[in-house]
Order: structure tokens, then C-alpha cells, then sequence
């Protein structure tokens, strides 16, 4: 009976304590947005670091080669930024964000 009582009671007060386990939109678009990217370029010769920051209305992406990578050229760089930019466009627009949400990417040379 003492046992019962303890766990209604453990349920009662964490129910009463009122702290968040829930990401908030911008955290959860930088991980899903962290996501997709990987999927659109893991496949990719070269390894590249992805540096996402979500806030206030705002995407920053910076990539750049991991390290060992050998240097890439100019166009494959380019080539790079266009597909980060078209998966945040796309997530975006799947998520109705659009009108919310502004982005940049950038590609830091080694």
C-alpha cells in the first residue's frame, strides 16, 4: 500500500513541476535541418562539418572540409552551398516556415 502511494504521489509532484522536455521550434529546426543535410551530402566524396545555428528568425550554415580532407575547388564549394540551400528551402516549405524564417550558407575555405 506505501508503494502505491509513493508512486501516485512521484506522479503528482512531477506532474506539478513545470519544466519543458520539449524542444523549442528553432532547436528542433536545427537538428532536423542538421538531419537532412546529412542526408543530402553524406554521400559525397569529401566529408564536409556542418555549423548550423537557428535563431530569432534566422539560419546560419557554415561548412567546411573535416579535417584531412584535400582542398575543394571553387565550383564543388558552390556546388555545396546549393544543395544546403535548396534542403532548407525545401524543409521549410514543408513546414510552412517559410514567411519565418530567413537563411545564409557559406562554405569556409580551408
Amino acid at each position: 500500500m506505501l508503494a502505491i502511494a509513493g508512486i501516485f504521489g512521484f506522479v503528482y509532484l512531477n506532474n506539478k513541476i513545470e519544466v519543458s522536455q520539449h524542444p523549442t521550434q528553432e532547436e528542433w529546426l536545427e537538428v532536423y535541418i542538421t538531419h537532412k543535410i546529412r542526408e543530402a551530402i553524406d554521400n559525397s566524396p569529401r566529408k564536409v562539418v556542418i555549423d548550423i545555428n537557428v535563431e530569432e528568425g534566422k539560419i546560419f550554415v557554415l561548412l567546411r572540409s573535416s579535417t584531412g580532407q584535400t582542398a575543394i575547388p571553387n565550383s564543388g564549394r558552390l556546388a555545396y552551398i546549393d544543395d544546403v540551400k535548396n534542403v532548407i528551402s525545401g524543409v521549410l516549405e514543408k513546414q510552412g516556415l517559410t514567411k519565418n524564417y530567413t537563411f545564409s550558407v557559406d562554405y569556409i575555405p580551408e
